[in-house]
């Protein structure tokens, strides 16, 4: 199955730690969440599509992201939302990454067709997926590593970029592709 997404792509430091971190977590043989398929970078998801006209959509975007800067974030809340069995880091809340999130749905509106979407406006709950479709024996894991060697971090959003995701018949995605993309100011 394909579907779409809007993520915000992180700072090349920001994207290093957390591949590092994925590493680790897989070596110390926690998750392999991170290292599952070639192309996971950290990003934050403002949207997502079950279909999406490509030529409009990237239209769109150039409107909603013209004269956007990159926004500066703090990571300094680990979390776990209930009957998922995802581990994430949150940011603290930002105007302006709220004010882009919500542009991108004001002018993206015409996607938006699944009204369930966590990623609807009043319904988002931005995060950084540290991993997901962990037991219990792995949350444990997975949040005791955390306590150990993560930090509060600064973060910065650089780019915005719509994806083409593909899962499997377990809705576990198996690859996604770029395309469209622009780099914040």
């Amino acid at each position: 199955m394909v579907t779409y997404a809007v993520v915000g792509l992180l700072d090349e430091k920001t994207t290093q730690y957390f591949q590092t971190m994925w590493k680790d977590l897989k070596e110390r043989q926690i998750t392999d969440y991170g290292t599952s398929y070639p192309h996971r970078y950290p990003h934050l998801t403002f949207a997502d599509y079950t279909d999406i006209d490509l030529t409009r959509a990237a239209a769109l975007f150039d409107r909603v992201l013209q004269n956007q800067e990159q926004i500066e974030l703090s990571f300094l809340v680990l979390g776990t939302f209930l009957n998922t069995k995802t581990l994430f880091l949150a940011p603290t809340f930002s105007q302006k990454l709220y004010d882009l999130h919500a542009s991108i749905h004001d002018h993206l509106k015409e996607f938006d067709r699944d009204q369930d979407s966590f990623y609807l406006k009043g319904r988002w709950n931005p995060h950084c997926t540290i991993a997901s479709r962990l037991n219990a024996s792995e949350m444990s894991e997975a949040i005791h590593y955390c306590q150990l060697y993560l930090n509060p971090m600064k973060v910065r959003v650089v780019e915005i970029a719509l994806i083409e995701i593909t899962v499997n018949a377990a809705h576990i995605v198996v690859s996604d592709r770029l395309l469209y993309s622009k780099k914040l100011e």
